[in-house]
């Protein structure tokens, strides 16, 4: 995350509007648009719209490739391979393999990925799996996220470290989900 006002723009006016000035609602309104992604397309629909739009972005996207964090918890699970992995989004499994391959690690992802049971929390990332040449070892009845931890902890050895991705960043302070914790498992971070 990033501080908004290192990155918020002047305002900017409508240039030429595509609708006559009866037809533009948001005419006299100032509005921030806060995406980091894609704001041009939203500032140019309320621009139309006779909007004056300013871009503070709530966040920064960092190019995972770049993201220390995640080089380092990827080499801790290659050095201390876990008894079972959890993988929670295709998107997230796609890139993984993908930045793993920019640093030279996918071939060993791969062989641990290949070795260890994979647990699914859904069709897509079962997709994702099997578009990497591997299998699943389960797949979550439902794409709820709890309903894949719970089979995993019945699962994974007493005592011996589970990798799974967590959703969003990782923030020193958050406690892990209490499905991870109740199960009396560790968790890498």
């Amino acid at each position: 995350m990033t501080d908004a006002a290192n990155n918020a723009s002047a305002p900017r006016r409508p240039a030429a509007p595509d609708c006559p000035a009866g037809e533009q609602p948001l005419r006299g309104r100032t509005i921030a648009v806060t995406a980091a992604r894609r704001s041009d397309e939203q500032r140019t629909l309320l621009e139309r719209r006779g909007a004056t739009v300013v871009h503070a972005p709530a966040m920064r996207m960092i190019p995972v490739a770049e993201d220390e964090r995640v080089r380092s918890a990827t080499e801790r699970t290659l050095a201390a391979p876990a008894d079972l992995m959890v993988l929670t989004t295709a998107a997230g499994v796609r890139w993984w393999l993908q930045v793993c391959e920019e640093w030279g690690l996918a071939d060993e992802l791969l062989e641990l990925m290949g070795r260890i049971p994979l647990y699914s929390r859904g069709p897509k990332v079962t997709g994702a799996i099997r578009a990497a040449g591997l299998r699943e070892h389960a797949s979550a009845a439902s794409e709820a996220t709890p309903n894949c931890s719970r089979c995993c902890a019945r699962a994974a050895s007493p005592g011996r470290p589970s990798a799974s991705r967590c959703r969003g960043p990782a923030r020193a302070g958050i406690p892990c989900p209490r499905y991870w914790t109740d199960s009396g498992r560790p968790v890498p971070t």
